[in-house]
């Protein structure tokens, strides 16, 4: 190694310059459309309601987290309009630790599925589990399934405005410790609009 590599590397150590990155984003050539992406689910389809959510997904004995003083529904931790947020979930085969349900003009457009995780080993073998079951159904892009900057991505879409993205990534806590999150997130662009009206 030359001074100069000698010098970049303590540079890119000291954060006061980037370590070149391989590109990984997607071309538009990359893209191979699905034919159809789930839009549907535990029976309510994207589109729907937040009463229609709610009261569909208690059919399954899925009920909404809800703040302990006023008894108003939660989303991802806070009160919010917009959405709402369920724990303790399974769907696929894979138990999720919170799911939340988003709306745009009162629609069901978006649907996360969160599982966090403070075994890294394990996150990745579940995210790889996923990830398998997603490519035995679509056809999905993304970043190559390498665990570079404690992200890595897939998606994949189809020509009706769907899409389904699973991604994994890691955070430090509050606490400093380090957890690994794996979120898979089915997204219908035909119901959501940038100016929500509530």
């Amino acid at each position: 190694m030359g001074i100069k590599e000698i010098f970049n590397s303590i540079l890119i150590h000291l954060g006061l310059r980037e370590e070149k990155q391989e590109d990984t984003s997607v071309k538009p050539e990359d893209i191979v459309y699905n034919e159809n992406i789930q839009g549907e689910f535990f029976g309510i389809p994207f589109g729907a309601t937040k009463e229609e959510v709610i009261e569909g997904f208690a059919k399954h004995n899925l009920f909404p987290i809800k703040d302990s003083s006023t008894d108003a529904i939660k989303f991802r931790g806070k009160l919010h309009e917009n959405g709402i947020s369920f724990d303790n979930f399974s769907f696929g085969g894979f138990s999720w630790n919170e799911v939340t349900v988003s709306f745009s003009n009162r629609c069901f457009y978006s649907i996360f599925f969160i599982a966090e995780y403070n075994d890294k080993k394990k996150a990745m073998y579940n995210w790889a589990t996923v990830s398998e079951k997603l490519n035995n159904v679509y056809r999905m892009y993304g970043v190559k399934p390498l665990f570079q900057n404690n992200h890595v991505t897939e998606c994949g879409i189809s020509k009706d405005g769907r899409r389904v993205t699973l991604d994994c990534s890691s955070y430090l806590t509050q606490a400093e410790s380090i957890w690994t999150c794996v979120r898979l997130h089915y997204r219908d662009g035909n119901f959501y609009t940038e100016n929500n009206e509530l």
